[in-house]
């Protein structure tokens, strides 16, 4: 199931699970926002039009961070002028994770899987006992100089 949202003048196809960067969002992190902006939404298959926005559909996100993109460079120059402008840009943005699609009574929800934990290895003894060789190595070498 995916839909196609509104949101700040842009429109974004989102599925649960997808990670997306928006315009700034007035939300804290960690903090759930609902979009019922939505236009489109596609259920296996079948496919809802809205005229102009689909009725009983909502999408849930969570906020994950805010942030800032990579800096632009605006630069302005009028020839023979002595006019030289040069200015720099960079767009905030909110990061947000999409956990549910809602349609009338059909809902979507994204569960996050358990990380994997690392599992401590036993400790291996080949590579300390070639350490400890290298090292007796160098003291027998030492001790024919001496």
């Amino acid at each position: 199931m995916y839909s196609i949202i509104d949101l700040g003048g842009h429109q974004y196809k989102v599925a649960a699970g997808s990670k997306i960067s928006v315009d700034t969002v007035n939300a804290k992190p960690d903090e759930v926002v609902t979009f019922d902006r939505v236009l489109l939404c596609d259920d296996n298959g079948v496919v809802s039009v809205g005229r102009p926005l689909v009725p009983g559909a909502a999408v849930k996100a969570r906020v994950l961070s805010h942030g800032r993109h990579d800096k632009i460079t605006v630069f302005k120059k009028h020839r023979r002028k002595d006019y030289r402008k040069k200015v720099g840009h960079r767009q905030p943005y909110t990061q947000i994770l999409i956990t549910e699609i809602v349609l009338g009574d059909k809902k979507e929800v994204y569960e996050a899987k358990p990380r994997k934990v690392p599992t401590e290895k036993p400790a291996e003894k080949a590579p300390v006992a070639a350490m400890e060789a290298k090292t007796e190595k160098k003291a027998v070498k030492k001790e024919k100089k001496g």
